[in-house]
């Protein structure tokens, strides 16, 4: 039985760390030395901090006891230092370890990462790991400064949070870098890279120095980061009325890291294919995912680093505000991108999904053991988290929500804050009630369900809403479980929102002159479904149509309205019959949207008898828009219809449309023979077609390709198509490839994606990853072992596997991912259940 994780004791408070580490590239050792100044408020035997997977060569006090005694525990990741010959007395003391730790492989800690004899050092210690490379008090309050010396090899770019202060000559061709004194900041923010890169740098208005660390060779590529990260510090500078307090930000792009990418305060590293932009290599999708991961990175400067939550408890605090803000920020500093559509997309839409089920969490959960804090690093502390902060911002208007942050920011600066200080501060620039309602969305698991009816008498429109909470099995709510929610409405004849606050589990709504329609949660601002009768669900199809309702308003009712089909409320016959009304839809929010839910069905009939003409109805659907978007980038076309096109491409080619297939291997075939290369947001979709229809020699072009490429997003692309292939023993080719030592860590797992996607390789993928459990347990970073056991179960649907999946991860005893390991397997009953309602009506429509 694990033994329980114990927070360290607050008797002992750090303020200061003089850190020394020596680099060792024979052995991968770093050898270092710490000097802890800090305060006892009580006499003490025994101190105690974080130190994990290291060899502790001394320990003293200084100026203090001689006898000194050390003991690590593993099951408590701390270093116990013991006065045997009499307490340590209150006061400000100065502790000096020596010690020697491993610079690993494994992506987390110090670590080192490349191919070659010359690989790059790096650190990631979000979220308890900096405990991996030195003894420290290694949690988010425990806030202290630090002057870092690092010794490395000459020639070297060794960066750390703040600029280098002096250069020391050290023994043979070692050079001592020593740095500037950082601010008052978390030791999960230190941070310190060694590599070999180019550089580009320009300035802030204030002065702040931008530089961005590209891989060899590659620095043309950074322009769009170099000019990101000024336009955003800049922005947050204004927005926030606090100045980016280090002369200095460093973005810097490594081979492998287990996340996108890390905030450390002035020195933010990113997984290098996300600070490279090459237009003729990167994709639509891909620029915009760079440019929303640097201002989210930018955003956490001041959310997260200038002010930090107290524990990971309120991890939310950090990562809902900086993706809430980055979606801000990268609207105001690249208005012609439309982010602002993005959002709904992608943090609410998915958010939504997860938090429908009965094993997702509340935004705000108490955590104790470090295993658990990695599990909350989900759509839940990001997505959804921003998506409240969107719903509060909108309810209390731009300048009072802006109010309420600088008066935040201004009294927090440098500490640690809890979700009650940020509510606190807002309701100083608005209404008294903002922490009452946002409690019910910060405390409590899920959201509503919004079901409303409407009576039409003397020019008046009365609606009644009702609220439950939204479950996604079906199952009915308990009782008790009630939101404050905002509500807004729009009709006919008034396109500007009219705004509620519906606080019981009843609420009666007037609206005069309405004309013929009506709709809640104009442009999807609140967190929760709607649930129409069907008689004003009908009304709804003329603005649809005519698109009298904007682009988020119509995205919004399909995700309403397919949501209350996986949820049991609705058909899947009759919302594929309403979709008649989105003919003339020319959106890629929308579009995304149904070609999703149609992903979404093909995942629980693909082994019918019937799927070929469920296939034939998909082609069908999307034939108009298809023809009119084609297969040519037209001169000066939207960012929006950039993306459009590919999706419908892949869509279509996948469903078996003979021209969208013969066009796609006549693509590739030009490009692999090198007549004529295939335009960057096309790739994806040709080589998803091309390979789904392909065979053992696909697979050969493919690898070719891949083996030749030097860009990293071209390998990823390449990389993650491998598994539509429709043959097993290619798959079994695909599956030693993905998993050799070609592919690189971080990208293993998302590259095994699209085995779920087809009927052969989802099985095949179930069986593959039992057999090689253990080798993804003591390679695979927690937060990319996590990834790969949702990809693994998604393509599963039967009680069966249901079954099946919960028995294995219990006979296996893997519980540190218990909470992930639960929702997949509710996923899985989600649709077995699902098919199991609506498997009759949905063969009769195509049959």
């Amino acid at each position: 039985m694990k033994t329980p994780f114990l927070r360290l004791r607050p008797d002992a408070v750090p303020s200061h760390y003089d850190l020394f580490l020596k680099t060792c590239y024979e052995t991968w050792k770093s050898i270092g030395r710490v000097d802890v100044f800090f305060s006892l408020e009580t006499a003490l035997d025994v101190i105690e901090m974080n130190a994990m997977e290291m060899e502790i060569k001394s320990a003293k006090i200084r100026n203090g006891p001689t006898s000194v005694c050390t003991r690590m525990s593993v099951d408590h990741q701390t270093l116990q230092i013991e006065f045997p010959c009499g307490s340590l007395l209150p006061g400000e003391h100065v502790l000096e370890i020596e010690f020697v730790s491993e610079i690993s492989k494994s992506l987390k800690g110090f670590y080192r990462c490349g191919n070659g004899s010359d690989p790059i050092l790096c650190t990631q210690f979000e979220s308890t790991s900096a405990r991996l490379c030195f003894p420290c008090w290694d949690e988010p309050a425990f806030k202290a400064t630090f002057s870092i010396s690092v010794e490395a090899p000459k020639g070297k770019t060794v960066l750390c949070n703040t600029q280098i202060e002096k250069e020391v000559p050290g023994e043979g061709s070692s050079i001592t870098y020593h740095f500037e004194k950082t601010p008052i900041m978390s030791t999960y923010l230190v941070a310190i890279v060694i590599g070999n890169f180019d550089m580009i740098e320009a300035k802030t208005k204030q002065n702040v120095l931008v530089r961005v660390f590209a891989p060899l060779g590659k620095s043309s590529q950074a322009q769009l980061t170099l000019d990101t990260t000024i336009k955003s510090i800049e922005f947050y500078n204004d927005f926030f009325k606090i100045d980016y307090p280090l002369s200095k930000c460093d973005v810097v792009g490594v081979p492998e890291f287990s996340a996108l990418a890390m905030e450390n305060w002035g020195l933010i590293i990113f997984r290098d294919s996300y600070i490279l932009y090459d237009p003729n290599v990167t994709s639509a999708h891909k620029k915009r995912d760079t440019i929303a991961t640097i201002t989210h990175e930018i955003a956490h400067q001041w959310f997260g680093n200038l002010v930090t939550m107290e524990w990971w408890t309120h991890l939310w605090l950090n990562e809902g505000f900086a993706s809430f803000m980055g979606n801000i920020c990268a609207m105001k500093i690249y208005p012609e991108m439309d982010f602002n559509v993005d959002f709904v997309v992608y943090y609410l839409k998915n958010s939504l999904k997860l938090d429908a089920l009965k094993n997702s969490h509340p935004i705000e959960m108490n955590v104790e053991d470090p295993d658990e804090v990695e599990e909350i690093f989900d759509e839940i502390s990001y997505d959804k988290g921003c998506s409240i902060l969107r719903m509060l911002y909108h309810f209390m208007g731009d300048e009072e929500f802006r109010n309420g942050l600088c008066h935040y920011f201004q009294k927090f600066a440098h500490k640690n804050t809890v979700t009650e200080h940020l509510w606190q501060a807002l309701e100083t620039t608005s209404f008294k009630g903002i922490e009452e309602m946002m409690f019910t969305w910060v405390n409590q698991i899920g959201f509503p369900l919004v079901s409303v009816s409407s009576h039409f008498e003397n020019k008046s429109l009365t609606l009644t809403l009702s609220q439950e909470k939204f479950n996604i099995d079906g199952s009915k709510s308990a009782d008790g479980e009630k939101w404050i929610i905002p509500v807004s409405v729009i009709t006919e004849n008034d396109q500007k929102p009219q705004n509620f606050l519906m606080e019981d589990n009843k609420f009666e709504i007037v609206v005069n002159n309405p004309g013929q329609w009506f709709k809640l949660n104009s442009d999807c601002v609140g967190f929760y479904h709607v649930n129409y009768d069907i008689k004003d669900l009908n009304n709804l199809k003329t603005p649809i149509a005519s698109k009298l309702l904007g682009e988020i308003d119509r995205f919004n009712l399909w995700n309403d309205i397919f949501s209350l089909v996986e949820g049991g409320k609705m058909s899947t016959v009759s919302a594929l019959k309403f979709l008649d009304a989105f003919k003339e839809e020319d959106t890629y929010s929308v579009w995304n949207n149904i070609i999703d839910s149609c992903h979404r069905i093909s995942s629980i009939i693909m082994d019918q008898t019937y799927y070929p003409n469920y296939l034939k109805y998909v082609v069908n659907v999307m034939t108009n828009i298809y023809n009119q978007v084609g297969w040519e980038a037209l001169p000066g076309e939207s960012e929006k219809q950039k993306l459009l096109r590919p999706s419908l491409i892949k869509r279509m080619g996948l469903s078996g449309h003979e021209g969208a297939i013969e066009e796609a291997r006549r693509r590739f075939d030009l490009h692999f023979n090198g007549s004529k290369n295939i335009e960057a947001n096309l790739r994806n979709p040709i080589y998803s077609i091309v390979m789904a229809h392909g065979d053992k020699n696909t697979l050969k072009q493919m690898l070719t390709m891949y083996r030749k490429e030097d860009q990293e997003e071209e390998k990823e692309r390449i990389a993650s198509v491998l598994g539509f292939v429709r043959d097993k023993d290619v798959l079994m080719d695909v599956w030693d490839f993905c998993t050799s030592s070609e592919v690189r860590t971080c990208d293993s797992v998302l590259l095994l994606a699209s085995f779920s996607t087809n009927i052969v390789g989802r099985q095949l993928f179930w069986d593959l990853f039992k057999k090689n459990n253990s080798f993804f347990l003591m390679n695979q970073p927690v937060q990319l072992y996590i990834r790969l056991v949702e990809l693994v179960s998604s393509g599963l649907y039967t009680y069966e596997k249901a079954d099946e999946v919960e028995a294995y991860f219990k006979e296996n005893n893997i519980s540190h991912i218990q909470r992930t390991i639960d929702r997949c397997v509710e996923k899985i009953r989600m649709k077995a259940k699902w098919f199991e309602r609506d498997s009759e009506e949905i063969k009769k429509f195509f049959q």
